[in-house]
């Protein structure tokens, strides 16, 4: 027998091994809102939607998350999901709130437009319209929202009693991430409105692991923060894209809560961007609320232009903490890595009226050491002077500039915002704040 032949012979029986376990990974289509309730009959197959869902029929709402822990893909094929309300039973109050409670390693959500959702959860719940809790590596790619509400249970009472005990986070996206998260492409328009008492985030509500969010944006965002800041470490934070990153340990630990928190986090923001306004009592950032890390974070050709107001539906706190165009607080220990800002600015309304920790990037630096955010080589940190309340950024990385020449749209100078902007990527409209190209979404 020629060494060919063996080597032939032993090809056949592993292609039938190989082509057994892929066969294992089912395909299954999904055509209606009741095809959605099925995923939790198997949670690792490959779904694909074949067609535009409307779920606003009696029958399918409230939606209940589907339960157990996901690690298979939803692949949308570009159609969309219309009109879902997601809602806990009864008795389910902590439990993970979302389209899944969890998505699990390799999980992947991509393709698929969201029309008009509603999220209803309790305040100590991880609350994201996609999922509650994200243990990665987990992909979310090429989403698309219009129309998403993030509400609290308690309709029937005032939106934040002073007796509330708030544990929970919520994201527009995500809850509670940890492990390797990616969100690439998605985008998060009309009318955007996020309820919570703890950490809120236009995407990810907090962050407890490795992530990296790029061509991302939420636009029209409405987040309303706490009065209280009523949690186990009186703690909140509220970001146009992240609400927090760094360790969060809820009141009581949930059955799908298969997630680890890592002693290190490196975080990525590039070529993204919030709009819209935000109220809160303390850590309120364009686009990251409260930052506790011991690794790395990166915000790279990014903006924020997230109006950004100290209280509670316009009336002011007694106390009002950290606010910042670009992130409210940052909490460094001594062996942080610097934070790198590397083209971006910021042009929200920063009302923090008795307060000098308003800053135009940064509301609060908290520090052992020396001075830890910095500009890469040959970009700059912009700050408009005209819509910043607080002129002074406190970081020595900001400079102040008038709305003027914020709006420039293709400047030819590097002291000028957008220089070095990927024209490719970033969409200039009648020389003011861009927006990216191709998403649909501007």
């Amino acid at each position: 027998m020629t060494q060919f032949r063996r080597l032939f012979l032993w090809t056949i029986p592993l292609f039938f091994l190989l082509g057994s376990a892929h066969a294992e990974v089912k395909s299954l289509p999904i055509a209606s809102c009741d095809d959605l309730k099925r995923i939790k009959w198997d949670m690792d197959a490959y779904y694909y939607l074949v067609t535009d869902l409307d779920c606003s029929a009696e029958e399918a709402n409230p939606f209940h998350p589907i339960e157990g822990v996901f690690y298979g893909t939803l692949d949308g094929n570009g159609y969309a999901i219309s009109h879902l309300i997601i809602e806990n039973e009864k008795g389910q109050r902590s439990e993970p709130t979302g389209l899944f409670r969890v998505l699990g390693e390799n999980s992947k959500i991509t393709n698929i437009y969201f029309h008009e959702v509603t999220l209803i959860g309790h305040d100590d719940a991880h609350k994201g319209l996609i999922a509650g809790i994200a243990a990665g590596p987990v992909e979310v790619s090429d989403v698309y929202v219009e129309g998403l509400q993030m509400l609290r249970y308690e309709v029937g009472i005032p939106p934040f009693p002073d007796n509330s005990h708030d544990y929970g986070v919520t994201g527009g996206l995500l809850g509670l991430t940890s492990g390797d998260i990616v969100l690439h492409d998605v985008h998060l328009s009309e009318e955007v409105f996020i309820l919570q008492n703890a950490f809120a985030g236009g995407l990810i509500g907090a962050i407890e692991g490795n992530a990296t969010i790029s061509l991302a944006s939420v636009t029209q965002l409405s987040i309303q923060g706490g009065k209280t800041c009523d949690n186990p470490k009186n703690e909140c934070g509220f970001g146009g894209l992240i609400g927090l990153i760094g360790e969060f340990k809820p009141k009581r630990k949930t059955n799908n809560a298969q997630y680890a928190t890592r002693q290190g986090y490196n975080v990525q923001i590039v070529e993204s961007y919030a709009k819209g306004s935000g109220v809160s009592q303390k850590n309120m950032g364009g686009l990251v609320g409260l930052i506790k890390l011991d690794r790395s974070l990166q915000i790279q050709n990014s903006y924020a232009t997230v109006d950004i107001t100290c209280g509670s539906t316009g009336t002011a706190f007694d106390s009002c903490k950290y606010a910042g165009g670009l992130i409210g607080q940052a909490k460094q220990g001594t062996d942080q890595k610097p934070i790198s800002l590397e083209n971006v600015y910021a042009a929200g309304l920063n009302d923090l009226s008795g307060d000098d920790k308003g800053r135009g990037i940064i509301g609060h630096n908290q520090q052992n050491g020396s001075t830890r955010v910095v500009n890469a080589p040959l970009t700059q940190s912009f700050f408009d002077s005209d819509t910043t309340e607080k002129q002074h950024s406190g970081d020595k990385v900001s400079k102040g500039l008038s709305s003027v020449d914020m709006q420039v749209a293709a400047p030819i100078k590097p002291d000028r915002p957008f220089y070095g902007w990927d024209k490719n990527i970033w969409f200039f409209k009648n020389g003011y704040y861009p927006s990216l190209i191709n998403t649909g979404i501007k």
